[in-house]
């Protein structure tokens, strides 16, 4: 009997955790929809790995090095990106 309540108690706490997360997905995405193509870019490479805790800077600098260096974006124009998104990155922690 014990158990059975450790466990409801225990998926009960899991969903209320799950809840948010999907709350803070839908503000990103929402906030996402209304970039410009290349801050939109940016959240599609970054959110995947966004979760709380994690530096949101060294997060999407260690994104977009790639980009940048393979010619696909300029230098300026990531770092404009990288601004501009990072409000919608930054819904996804809270």
């Amino acid at each position: 009997m014990y158990v059975k309540r450790v466990v409801l108690v225990l998926v009960a706490l899991e969903a209320l955790m799950i809840f948010p997360v999907h709350a803070d997905q839908a503000a990103g995405s929402a906030c996402a929809k209304n970039l410009p193509a290349d801050a939109q870019r940016v959240y599609a490479l970054a959110a995947p790995d966004v979760k709380p805790g994690v530096d949101l800077p060294s997060l999407v600098r260690g994104k977009l090095v790639p980009v940048v260096q393979s010619g696909q974006m300029t230098r300026d124009a990531a770092r404009s990106a990288a601004q501009t998104a990072g409000p919608c990155l930054k819904a996804l922690q809270n």
